[in-house]
């Protein structure tokens, strides 16, 4: 993955936006990729780009698909989080 970036929709409430990514494999398993990126980026209304994202598995694995988890937290303090639909793999 290439430029993730994370931008906070509230920002000022000092709770950051988190994200990371979930790969889902042919065997139906679902993996989350560490580590969590958060924009801690204030008042900016440009966000934090955290670059190039590499998975870093081992060559065992077969994605089915990968998707982009984001995590904010609600006026209670709790987490709350929802998962973009997955991108496939044409190769699986």
């Amino acid at each position: 993955m290439r430029n993730l970036t994370v931008r906070d929709i509230c920002p000022g409430d000092g709770r950051p936006v988190r994200a990371v990514l979930v790969v889902l494999d042919t065997d139906g398993k679902r993996t989350t990729i560490p580590p969590y990126y958060s924009d801690r980026n204030g008042c900016g209304s440009d966000g934090t780009n955290f670059g190039t994202y590499s998975l870093g598995l081992s060559d065992g694995w077969r994605i089915k698909s990968i998707s982009l988890k984001v995590c904010v937290y609600n006026s209670s303090g709790n987490l709350k989080c929802a998962t973009s639909a997955g991108r496939d793999n044409p190769y699986t």
